[in-house]
């Protein structure tokens, strides 16, 4: 959906993804660690403006576990988050608008549990 949503800032990341990778390697770290949960964290609170659902950033991979900032300005997050942690291995918490955590289901489930709920 993000690539029929907002193709722009879908082609911006797929030309940095190489460079992430390479600079990954070279720092010897999971390509996820690039990304901060404070990164993570702006990039929910600038999106969920855009949108009357949940807004939802991931970093991670599969193999690694994912790290989430998952925002709203119509739905109670706090409350999202309870079921959002405890279908997809999550742990993490936040405030009406806004939470942030981790887990470890993989983007598969995550995506299904997204359009599912």
């Amino acid at each position: 959906q993000w690539e029929r949503r907002w193709p722009d800032a879908f082609a911006r990341w797929n030309a940095a993804r190489p460079a992430t990778q390479q600079l990954a390697e070279k720092l010897s770290m999971p390509p996820e660690n690039l990304v901060s949960p404070d990164t993570l964290r702006r990039m929910a609170l600038a999106l969920m403006k855009k949108t009357d659902g949940v807004c939802a950033v991931f970093s991670g991979s599969d193999e690694e576990g994912y790290k989430y900032a998952l925002g709203s300005e119509a739905v109670d997050m706090k409350q999202f988050g309870l079921g959002f942690n405890k279908a997809l291995t999550g742990r993490g918490g936040g405030d009406k608008q806004l939470i942030q955590g981790s887990c470890t289901a993989s983007l598969d489930r995550i995506r299904d549990y997204l359009q599912n709920v």
